[in-house]
C-alpha cells in the first residue's frame, strides 16, 4: 500500500520510526547517565520466567493487531496489482465509443464498434510521440462455446479478434511455461485459448470447439494454449479471476460478426514496461484526447485510463479493508493499552517492598521512574517483534477466509511488505513505550515507610501536601507543581480543553471533535465537583448523562447542538466513551452489587462468605478492577454492535419479498437472442423442460450503469449520477410482487401504483437508494420528476416517480419504467434478463428448473439461477466476511482474559496472609478456590454485561437512524442473541479456565506457610 488514511506510507514510516527513536534515545540516555539503574532494571526480567512470558503476550497484543491490518491491506493491494499487470500487460489506455455524454469509454463487449480506420490516423498523427509505442486494434464479442470431444461448455466467453501485425509491441501472449506465442502463425479460423478455458472444457491443442453467434454455430481449431490475459478475453478488469477467452486473428473475426472494418476499442501501449508505462497515461491521455478531436468520428470516442483506474481501485480497495479491519482493531489495541498500564501497576504493587528500601537508601524517585522504564522498554522490544511476526500470520489466515470469499473476483496471494512491518513495529514500541512511561510515573509514587512494610498505601493530607526543600529553583518549580495539584489538581486543564474543542468542532461541524471536547469537559469537571461534593454522587451522576448523551435517539439531541457530521470514527470514540462512563458508574456504585449478591445468602448459606469475599475484593480496588472490565467492556461493544447491525441488514435482504416474486433468472447473451424463453425451450431437441410447470416469464431489460444516468429535477440529487435503468414488459408489471415503503401522494395502495405505471409509460418507481433524496423515504411524497440520460446517444427523458421500492427487495435496483418508454430511449439494451414464475414456491424445483434451463439452451449462451440461490450466495459471504471480522476483533477478547490472569496469578501471591486467615478460621480449599474463581467472573460479566448493553442500544439507534439506514425500511430490530451468547460463554469459559490454575495454587497454601508469609 502507499496510502493510509490519504497519508503516503513513506511519511508514516519516517514519522513512526522518529518517535521510537526518540522513545529508545530515553533508554539510551539511562544507559549512559546511570548504568546502575540500567541493569538492575535489566536484572529484573528473568526473575520470574512465568511472569515475563505473560508480560511479553499482553505487550505484543498492540503490535500484532497494527501488523495484521497493515498486512491485510498489502494483501489485497498486491494481489489485485498483480492480477492488473498480469491481465493487461503493455496494455496502459483504451480508446472506445463514449458517446454525446462523454461517458466513459468502457470496453464492454455490448459497447458500440469503432472503426478501424481511426486506429491509422492515429498512428500518423502521433508516429513521433515520444511517451505512445504501439496501438492494437481489437474486436471482442461475448459467445457460449462447447468441447464435442469432452461435452463440457461454458454459456459466456470472450473471443477476440487481434490484428496480427500489430500484436508484436504487446507482447502478453505467453504459453503458461512462459515461451512465447507467434500469433502471426495462427490461421484464420483457429485461436489461443486461455489457460483457464482450457481446463474448464478440457481443451487441448488441435481439439475443434464449437461457439454459437447469431444463433449459428461456427468451429475454431486450439492453436495454443496462454496464460490469460486481455488479448484473450480480458474484457473487463477485476470482473473474475477465470480469463475464459480465445485470441484469434481479426479479419477473420470481422467476416464472422459482419463486423467489417470495425472493433469494439484499440489499444494503447506507452513507452516503457508493464509498470513504468504507467507513469506516462496522464501526457498520453491529454495527446490522445487531442488527437482524437482532430479525426473525424473521434468526438464521439473516449479515452480510458484502464491500468491507473485499476491500480488505483487495487489501492482504494485495499484501503477500504485495511481501514476498516485497522478502526475495528483500535478497541482491541486500546484494551491492549490498558492491560500494559495494569501490568506495570500490579508489577509496582509486587515490588513495594523493594521500591521503599532502595528510595529509604538514597534512590530518588526520578530513578524508579527510569528503572521502570528501561525494564518495559526491554519487555518492549522483544514483544512487539513477536507481535509483528504473529501479525503477520494473522493476516495470512485472514487472506485465506478471504481467498474462499473472494475467490471468483480477486485472485489473493498473501503478501507481506518490510515498510509495513516497520510501520507496525515502530508504532508499537512507541505505543507501548508511552503507556509504560506513564504508568512508570504513575507507579514511582509511594509511601517508604508503607511501601517497607508492604502496607496498604493510605495517604494522608499532609503526606499528599508537598514540602518546600530549600530556595534552589528547581526545587521551587517542583513546590508550586505540586502546590497547584494539591489545591487545583490538572482538571481545569482538561476541562478547559474540552471547552475548546467543543467551541471548535462546532463551529467546524465535527462530530467528532465536539462529543471528544464535550467528554473531556465533562469529566474535568466531575474531578473538580469530586472535591467538594460525595464522589459517588459526582460521578454517577456526570457519567449518567454523557451515557445519555452518547446512547440519544437519532434527532433527539439535534435542538439544543450545532449542526454537526460526523463518519466512521465516531464509532471508535463513542466506544471508548461510553466504555468509561459505564464503568465509572459500575465502580462507584460497587455496594449495589455487594447488597445484590448478599440476597444470595437466602438460597446458599454456606457459600455466602466466599461469594462475599469474592465480590469485596475487586471491588475495593477500583482501579485495577475498572481498567479490566474496560478491557471486557470494549472488546465486546465492538463485536456486539457490528453483529447485530450485520444481522440486522441480513435480515433486510433476505426476507420473502427478497425476490419480487420470481423463481428463476434468466440472462441471455446479445449476440444469440431468445425472443420466446418458452417457444425455444419447447423445441430444443433434448426437451428436457417441463414448461407446464411455469406461469409466467417477464422480461427486464435493462442498462450498465455507465450507459445511463439520472438526476431529479430540482431539489436534492440534482446532479448527474450513474444509475442503472430497467425497462419491464406488461407480463414482469402484471406477475412481480414488489411491495413499496412509500408511495406518491394520490396512490392509496402499492397495486394503485403499479397499475398506474402499467398504464402510463410516462410513470416509474425506483430503488430504495435513490440518488440518496430523502424526501421519498417518508411514508408519501410529492410526485417528483427525474432527468433520465442515455450516455451513448446523448438522448434524455423526463419521467415521473411515484413510488419507491422497498429495500427488502433485495433482488432488484435502479430505476424501473415501462419497457415502451425504455425502447424509445435506449433501442439496444445491454442486458436481457428473464424472471420465470413457477406454480409453486419450493426452492429445489426452482435450483433444478433453472438448471435445466441453462443446459437446454446452452448453444445459447444462456445462464439460469434461482433468485433464491443468488440471495443466498451473497448472504454467505456477507456472513463469512462478518465472521472474519469477529475473528480478527475477538484477539481482543484474548486481551481481557490475559488481564484475568496476570491479577489471578498476582492475587494468590498479593493475598497469601489473607489466604492463611481465611484457612484458620474455617474456609475450606474448595472455598478459597471459589472465592478467586468468582472474583473473575464477576469482573468478565460486569464486563461483558456493560459491553453489551450498550452495543444493543448503539445498534438500535444506528438503525433506526435515517442517515444510517438511508430510507431502507426496517420492518423490526433483531438481537443476535445466539452469537452474543456464544461470545459471553466463550469468553466466560476462557476466563474461567485462565483463572482455574491460580485459584487451585491459593486453594492449596499450607495455613502455617501463608500465615507467616511476608
Amino acid at each position: 500500500m502507499d496510502e493510509i488514511f490519504g497519508v503516503p506510507m513513506t511519511t508514516i514510516m519516517l514519522t513512526v520510526l522518529a518517535i521510537m527513536g526518540l522513545c529508545l534515545l530515553t533508554t539510551v540516555v539511562i544507559y549512559l547517565r546511570n548504568r546502575v539503574i540500567f541493569s538492575m532494571a535489566v536484572r529484573n526480567i528473568p526473575r520470574r520466567k512465568a511472569q515475563t512470558v505473560l508480560i511479553m503476550v499482553g505487550l505484543m497484543l498492540a503490535t500484532l493487531i497494527i501488523a495484521a491490518s497493515l498486512t491485510t491491506g498489502d494483501t489485497l493491494d498486491h494481489s489485485i496489482t498483480s492480477s492488473t499487470y498480469e491481465g493487461l500487460g503493455q496494455t496502459d489506455e483504451t480508446i472506445a465509443f463514449a458517446g454525446e455524454a462523454d461517458a466513459d469509454a468502457e470496453i464492454s463487449v455490448t459497447n458500440p464498434p469503432v472503426a478501424i480506420a481511426i486506429v491509422e490516423q492515429l498512428e500518423t498523427r502521433l508516429a513521433d510521440d515520444p511517451h505512445i509505442q504501439a496501438f492494437l486494434p481489437m474486436l471482442t464479442v461475448d459467445v457460449p462455446i462447447i468441447n464435442p470431444d469432452t461435452r463440457l461448455s461454458e454459456p459466456s466467453i470472450i473471443i477476440t479478434g487481434i490484428d496480427p501485425a500489430r500484436i508484436a509491441a504487446f507482447d502478453t501472449l505467453r504459453s503458461p511455461e512462459g515461451a512465447a506465442i507467434d500469433f502471426s502463425t495462427v490461421p484464420p479460423g483457429s485461436g489461443v485459448i486461455s489457460e483457464d478455458l482450457a481446463e474448464q472444457i478440457d481443451a487441448d491443442i488441435g481439439n475443434q470447439l464449437t461457439f454459437y453467434y447469431d444463433n449459428q454455430p461456427y468451429s475454431i481449431e486450439v492453436a495454443a494454449i496462454a496464460t490469460g490475459s486481455i488479448l484473450t478475453g480480458f474484457s473487463s478488469v477485476g470482473e473474475s479471476t477465470k480469463l475464459l477467452g480465445i485470441a484469434t486473428p481479426l479479419p477473420w473475426l470481422q467476416s464472422v460478426t459482419g463486423l467489417d472494418g470495425q472493433v469494439r476499442f484499440i489499444a494503447v501501449s506507452n513507452t516503457g514496461g508493464v509498470e513504468d508505462g504507467m507513469d506516462r497515461t496522464d501526457v498520453v491521455m491529454l495527446r490522445l484526447e487531442s488527437a482524437l478531436e482532430d479525426i473525424e468520428g473521434g468526438d464521439h470516442l473516449g479515452v480510458n485510463p484502464i491500468k491507473q483506474d485499476a491500480i488505483e481501485g487495487a489501492q482504494f480497495f485495499s484501503n477500504v479493508i485495511m481501514s476498516a479491519f485497522m478502526m475495528l482493531g483500535m478497541f482491541s489495541v486500546a484494551a491492549g493499552v490498558l492491560l500494559i498500564f495494569l501490568i506495570f501497576m500490579m508489577l509496582a504493587a509486587e515490588r513495594r517492598p523493594e521500591m521503599g528500601m532502595a528510595r529509604a537508601v538514597g534512590m530518588k524517585r526520578r530513578h524508579l521512574i527510569q528503572s521502570f522504564t528501561v525494564e518495559g522498554t526491554v519487555y518492549d522490544l522483544g514483544a512487539a517483534l513477536l507481535g509483528a511476526a504473529a501479525g503477520v500470520g494473522v493476516a495470512f489466515a485472514i487472506t485465506r477466509v478471504m481467498a474462499s470469499l473472494l475467490g471468483d473476483f480477486v485472485a489473493i496471494t498473501p503478501h507481506a511488505s518490510f515498510r509495513s512491518l516497520i510501520v507496525a513495529y515502530a508504532l508499537g514500541v512507541s505505543v507501548t513505550f508511552l503507556t509504560i512511561v506513564f504508568a512508570s510515573v504513575r507507579a514511582s509514587r509511594v509511601n517508604i515507610v508503607q511501601a517497607i512494610r508492604d502496607l496498604p498505601e493510605i495517604q494522608t493530607r499532609q503526606q499528599l501536601r508537598p514540602q518546600r526543600h530549600g530556595w534552589r529553583p528547581d526545587r521551587l518549580v517542583r513546590h508550586n507543581l505540586g502546590l497547584f495539584r494539591y489545591y487545583v489538581g490538572w482538571s481545569p486543564i482538561l476541562t478547559v480543553v474540552g471547552v475548546l474543542l467543543m467551541i471548535q468542532g462546532g463551529a467546524g461541524h465535527s462530530m467528532f471533535v465536539f462529543s471528544l471536547g464535550l467528554s473531556l469537559a465533562a469529566l474535568g469537571i466531575a474531578l473538580i465537583l469530586s472535591r467538594f461534593l460525595p464522589q459517588r454522587l459526582v460521578y454517577t451522576i456526570v457519567a449518567a448523562v454523557m451515557l445519555g448523551y452518547w446512547l440519544a435517539p437519532d434527532g433527539l439531541l439535534d435542538p439544543i447542538l450545532p449542526r454537526l457530521e460526523g463518519d466512521v470514527e465516531m464509532f471508535f470514540l463513542s466506544g471508548i466513551m461510553m466504555v468509561t462512563f459505564a464503568t465509572l458508574i459500575i465502580m462507584w456504585n460497587a455496594e449495589v452489587i455487594v447488597w445484590l449478591i448478599s440476597l444470595f445468602g437466602r438460597v446458599a448459606p454456606r457459600w455466602l462468605p466466599a461469594v462475599k469475599t469474592a465480590v469485596a475484593y475487586p471491588l475495593a480496588s477500583k482501579g485495577r478492577t475498572g481498567m479490566t472490565i474496560a478491557m471486557f467492556s470494549l472488546v465486546i461493544f465492538a463485536l456486539v454492535t457490528m453483529t447485530t447491525i450485520n444481522r440486522n441488514f441480513a435480515a433486510l435482504f433476505s426476507t420473502e419479498d427478497a425476490d419480487a416474486g420470481w423463481a428463476v433468472m434468466v440472462t441471455t447473451n446479445p449476440n444469440n437472442p431468445v425472443p420466446d424463453l418458452i417457444g425455444a425451450l419447447r423445441t430444443t431437441p433434448r426437451n428436457e423442460v417441463d414448461t407446464d410447470h411455469i406461469v409466467a416469464v417477464g422480461r427486464l431489460s435493462g442498462t450498465d450503469w455507465s450507459s445511463s444516468r439520472a438526476r431529479f429535477v430540482g431539489g436534492a440529487g440534482d446532479e448527474w449520477q450513474d444509475y442503472q435503468l430497467n425497462g419491464m414488459d406488461q407480463t414482469y408489471i402484471e406477475h412481480a410482487e414488489i411491495p413499496l415503503q412509500s408511495r406518491a401522494i394520490g396512490y392509496e395502495s402499492d397495486a394503485a401504483v403499479w397499475e398506474a405505471v402499467r398504464s402510463d409509460p410516462a410513470l416509474a418507481v425506483v430503488d430504495s437508494w435513490a440518488l440518496g433524496d430523502q424526501a421519498l423515504f417518508s411514508g408519501s411524497f410529492a410526485p417528483r420528476e427525474l432527468e433520465i440520460l442515455n450516455t451513448r446517444s446523448g438522448q434524455t427523458d423526463v419521467i415521473t416517480v411515484v413510488g419507491v421500492i422497498d429495500a427488502k427487495v433485495s433482488s432488484l435496483s435502479g430505476l424501473l419504467i415501462h419497457e415502451e418508454r425504455f425502447m424509445s430511449l435506449f433501442d439496444q439494451p445491454d442486458t436481457d434478463r428473464r424472471y420465470v414464475k413457477l406454480k409453486t414456491d419450493d426452492r429445489e424445483q426452482a435450483v433444478t428448473m433453472a438448471k435445466q434451463i441453462e443446459s437446454a439452451l446452452l448453444e445459447r449462451g444462456v445462464q439460469a439461477i434461482a433468485i433464491d440461490e443468488m440471495i443466498e450466495q451473497f448472504a454467505s459471504i456477507q456472513r463469512g466476511f462478518l465472521q472474519l471480522i469477529q475473528g480478527f476483533m475477538g484477539l481482543g477478547l484474548l486481551v481481557g482474559i490475559a488481564a484475568l490472569g496476570v491479577i489471578s496469578f498476582r492475587s494468590v501471591v498479593e493475598r497469601r496472609q489473607q489466604i492463611g486467615m481465611l484457612r484458620a478460621i474455617g474456609y475450606q480449599k474448595t472455598m478459597v478456590a471459589t472465592s478467586f474463581l468468582l472474583e473473575s467472573l464477576v469482573v468478565a460479566i460486569l464486563g461483558l454485561l456493560s459491553g453489551t448493553v450498550m452495543a444493543v442500544i448503539l445498534s438500535y439507534n444506528l438503525i433506526t437512524s435515517d442517515e444510517f439506514s438511508e430510507g431502507a425500511a426496517f420492518t423490526g430490530f433483531v438481537i443476535p442473541w445466539d452469537t452474543i451468547s456464544l461470545f459471553v460463554g466463550a469468553s466466560l469459559l476462557a476466563s474461567a479456565v485462565m483463572t482455574w490454575i491460580p485459584a487451585r495454587a491459593a486453594s492449596s497454601v499450607p495455613i502455617a506457610e501463608a500465615l507467616r508469609y511476608e
